[in-house]
């Protein structure tokens, strides 16, 4: 049963809701949990032992708001991937990953909107191929106009290009396990970051198997074929 003696108002909820969203407490983290249970803890004792006077009513809205927002946080910035019928938690990334999706995100996202090809999208947004078996959120992906009706809640089909920033200890599976995924689909291109080598490496379809088709390592340009026109730089990826 819980405890009546913690009786908190609307507002100091929606606060403590506040503070996990906006000071940046990690989702998953010891502290993160804390606060969310602590906050949910707290709403429940509001709901069953606060007396609704009508100043308290009218505060309800932000009760509301405050529970939504949490439900969001933690759909959004779920981590977990299907892959072959299996759940597995990815760990989250480190500053330099970030710094590099980043980079990437932005080259590429120039370049479509400037040429209104399509539109690209960063995890953490579940593409699912087939349900409950391969389930996957590249870091970066594109989608055609033309192919725009996979964009639904999530990503509902193939994409035409999924893009993986390899961590530290996601070599194997970004550079075999996932990459056997989007072949099996025929995700028509894939491409590989290694920060670790300063090297990108981008795979086509081609007789149902993938191909390397661009590849630069410390200087050079990489090129797509899928985003026609598409040349970048790669120190301006890892810079």
């Amino acid at each position: 049963m819980l405890s009546n003696q913690v009786k908190s108002s609307p507002l100091s909820v929606f606060s403590k809701v506040s503070r996990v969203v906006l000071f940046g407490l990690h989702p998953y983290s010891a502290t993160y949990e804390a606060a969310l249970f602590s906050t949910v803890n707290d709403i429940l004792n509001y709901t069953m032992y606060y007396s609704f006077s009508q100043s308290d009513k009218a505060q309800l809205p932000v009760l509301e708001y405050s529970m939504t927002v949490m439900q969001t946080i933690e759909r959004d910035l779920d981590l977990t991937e299907i892959i072959n019928g299996e759940e597995i938690m990815g760990p989250s990334p480190f500053g330099k990953h970030q710094n590099i999706v980043g980079n990437l995100y932005a080259l590429i996202r120039q370049y479509v909107k400037k040429n209104n090809t399509g539109n690209v999208y960063l995890a953490p947004l579940d593409v699912i191929f087939e349900e409950g078996e391969n389930r996957l959120q590249p870091d970066i992906l594109f989608i055609r106009n033309e192919n725009m009706a996979i964009f639904q809640d999530w990503i509902r089909g193939v994409p035409d290009m999924v893009c993986e920033i390899v961590s530290a200890g996601t070599y194997e599976k970004d550079t075999e396990i996932k990459k056997a995924v989007y072949e099996r689909y025929k995700v028509p291109e894939y491409w590989i970051v290694i920060p670790e080598f300063l090297a990108v490496e981008i795979f086509i379809i081609e007789n149902a198997k993938y191909i390397k088709y661009s590849f630069a390592e410390l200087e050079g340009v990489i090129k797509s074929k899928i985003i026609e026109g598409l040349e970048v730089n790669i120190k301006d990826i890892f810079a």
